[in-house]
């Protein structure tokens, strides 16, 4: 299981604002590095970028994308979409 934090979220003024609590931990060894507010890098042991993790808040929850760069196509390329965020860190470790 992981040790990441929680990501709590609020509504203002009838539009959901997230706040991501101090995220920077390590999830299947991996540490993550938030690059905005709904996307972190994932980082590995050795200190190599193996992906992104976008959050998205829909009707039905929040959902976190585990995405990857395609340097063919110079886009970013979704692997999965999963209700937890060590679960799609998880999948970005197994799918290198």
């Amino acid at each position: 299981m992981s040790n990441v934090s929680s990501i709590t979220s609020t509504v203002r003024g009838g539009e959901m604002t997230s706040t991501a609590s101090v995220l920077p931990r390590s999830a299947r060894g991996c540490s993550l590095r938030a690059v905005s507010d709904r996307r972190w890098r994932v980082i590995d042991r050795r200190g190599v970028v193996i992906g992104h993790v976008r959050r998205e808040q829909s009707t039905q929850g929040v959902r976190f994308h585990a995405e990857r760069f395609e340097f063919a196509r110079a886009r970013m390329r979704e692997l999965g979409s999963f209700c937890r965020l060590d679960e799609a860190v998880e999948c970005l470790a197994y799918l290198r």
